[in-house]
């Protein structure tokens, strides 16, 4: 996570000094429309992220080019990618606008994007003693609060959900 949260800082950092090209151009097919988006570091192409969907299908792709010879390095599932980007971006803000003697945090919610999204914020605050989880179901908070804990050697908590009137939580 930490390599992820540098490389997105560089990467804000770039594209403020306007040294990042984006842009993008689109295609329509039979079963719905591709679009693909540009980005570009220090002028060379080095990667294109192409999002399609079509048919009720979701497709989503990175290809990463080598910004030298334009030969295909990489093909990702962005599915995979993009809780690392969102938990990244976090980290980052996190490291700026947190107080730097936080002791506390908490997270809503135990999917996909709340385990970067933690790895981050534990990475950006060293300070933190625990960290507190809620989501709807306990055994969810549970289980998350155990597998993040062990991973990060961070101390998580399940939060008790506290709910007024004949509301269900």
């Amino acid at each position: 996570m930490v390599g992820a949260m540098a490389a997105v800082e560089a990467a804000f950092v770039a594209g403020q000094q306007r040294k990042v090209r984006a842009g993008s151009f689109g295609d329509v097919t039979e079963s719905g429309s591709l679009r693909f988006n540009l980005v570009g570091g220090q002028g060379k192409l080095d990667s294109v992220l192409a999002l399609g969907a079509g048919g009720g299908v979701n497709s989503r792709f990175v290809m990463l080019f080598d910004a030298v010879t334009r030969e295909l390095v990489a093909m990702l599932d962005s599915g995979l990618l993009n809780p690392l980007r969102v938990g990244a971006e976090a980290g980052v803000a996190v490291k700026y606008l947190a107080s730097p003697s936080s002791k506390v945090a908490a997270c809503i919610g135990t999917g996909r994007q709340a385990v970067t999204q933690v790895a981050a914020l534990v990475n950006a605050v060293p300070s933190l003693e625990v960290t507190k989880v809620y989501s709807p179901t306990e055994a969810h908070r549970v289980t998350f609060c155990h597998n993040m804990s062990v991973w990060l050697n961070h101390r998580f908590e399940a939060g008790r959900l506290r709910c007024r009137g004949d509301r269900r939580c």
